[in-house]
């Protein structure tokens, strides 16, 4: 599985789990590689794409996939829908989506602070670890669902 997912997965449990607007393979049945396989048909079913690419989860009104190049949204709201890249590898789009989802708690609920969402999107860009992730697109599309 490309972009790290493997190994995400041997260290987390993301049977039928939702962080913020992400929300990964529904169900619990079987191994997590047998319902990848099955989300990926099914969206392929609507999409025509090429290989390499396995679709995982969706994101708002997209859907969120992996490639040899990383973890991108396939934008379907968009108009025309486009790719938005957002992590080289899938360990790294978990911990920002989780920051995003935490800032959007935090800042976006009851408070409406815009400023402060921008900024937790800041402080967690500036992370070592979020060197190749696009933390500022999935805050975004946290926030935007």
């Amino acid at each position: 599985m490309p972009a790290g997912v493997d190994a995400a997965l041997s260290q987390v449990d993301l049977c039928d789990k939702q962080i913020g607007t992400f929300h990964f393979t529904p169900g619990c049945d079987g191994e997590a590689a047998e319902r990848i396989a099955a989300y990926d048909r099914r969206v392929r079913e609507d999409y025509d794409v090429g290989g390499g690419v396995v679709f995982l989860g969706g994101h708002g009104a997209g859907y969120v996939f992996v490639s040899p190049q990383g973890v991108a949204l396939l934008d379907i709201v968009a108009q025309p829908p486009r790719i938005r890249p957002f992590a080289r590898d899938f360990t790294g789009f978990l911990i920002a989506q989780a920051n995003a989802y935490d800032a959007d708690r935090r800042f976006l609920g009851e408070a409406a602070d815009l400023a402060g969402y921008q900024a937790a999107a800041i402080t967690c860009s500036a992370l070592p670890a979020m060197a190749d992730v696009e933390v500022m697109a999935i805050f975004e599309a946290q926030r935007t669902g």
